[in-house]
């Protein structure tokens, strides 16, 4: 099946019905949903929300690939407790908007903190993915971009494999996340992790130097990680059925014109898959 291509929502307007135009003009049919729909997060959405939502992505012939939620992500040092009354209760209400909605993936993001998960993590986090499955679709674990426990390839490796649920949870590889967190994106950290990789999500980035921390926001064309070596494997391997464009981190450079970049970088993309 041929790879497709998606972003944010948000990137494509704060209105999200004129969201949903922007894409048709972009070619888009798949639907990344965070936020800034109805003034709402998407897993706050009531029936009638969803309903209206659901609706207008029919009229355009469009569907919802994942739900991009925040939930687990708190410091890990709120303790067990507060994580099954917060993220853990939460997720019924996600699960009744995306039974309207029907997306495929929903996403789970890693808890604030550093170290090693501890046990009562893992258990929370195989709840919340049964409870996913039960609903009839698959969970998605992405790293956040600062201070959190997906912070270093090692801990993300060590989390899927005392997880063990091969095939109903996936990791999610934000690429500038992770190189936010000191990892600098590279083909070695992709084959680390790409036993448990479902979905890629790509942003720009630039460094003063060589292999260096993230300072700079910048498009895709113009990063100093590897975009067209990552981008290429990872079509060969057909490991992301569809790319996630997300904005870059960083700083803006002086003198250079972001007000393209959404544009240029979806460009980039599809010349990409169309070389193969």
């Amino acid at each position: 099946m041929k790879t497709r291509l998606t972003m944010l929502n948000v990137m494509a307007g704060q209105e999200i019905e004129l969201a949903l135009d922007r894409h048709v003009e972009w070619g888009l049919k798949d639907l990344d949903l965070k936020d800034g729909i109805y003034g709402k997060s998407i897993i706050d959405l009531n029936s009638g929300e969803a309903g209206r939502l659901a609706g207008a992505m029919q009229q355009r012939e469009m569907s919802a690939y994942c739900f991009s939620t925040t939930l687990f992500h708190e410091p890990l040092s709120l303790g067990e407790t507060h994580f099954r009354n917060s993220a853990l209760a939460a997720l019924p209400r996600t699960l009744a908007v995306a039974r309207i909605v029907k997306p495929r993936l929903i996403r789970l993001l890693d808890p604030k903190g550093s170290g090693r998960f501890p046990d009562w993590m893992i258990e929370i986090y195989r709840e919340a993915a049964s409870q996913i499955s039960a609903a009839g679709f698959q969970t998605t674990i992405e790293n956040e971009c600062h201070d959190c426990l997906f912070g270093n390839v090692d801990n993300i490796v060590d989390f899927f494999q005392r997880l063990d649920r091969p095939g109903t949870v996936t990791f999610t590889w934000d690429i500038q996340n992770l190189w936010s967190n000191g990892t600098f994106p590279s083909l070695d950290v992709y084959y680390k992790l790409k036993p448990w990789m479902s979905y890629v999500h790509f942003k720009g980035g630039q460094s003063d130097t060589p292999g260096g921390a993230l300072k700079w926001s910048s498009s895709l064309a113009e990063a100093s990680w590897p975009v067209r070596d990552i981008a290429r494997q990872v079509l060969h391997d057909a490991i992301s059925p569809v790319w996630c464009l997300n904005p870059s981190h960083g700083a803006h450079k002086p003198g250079v014109d972001y007000s393209n970049v959404t544009e240029t970088d979806m460009a980039f993309l599809r010349n990409v898959m169309a070389e193969g």
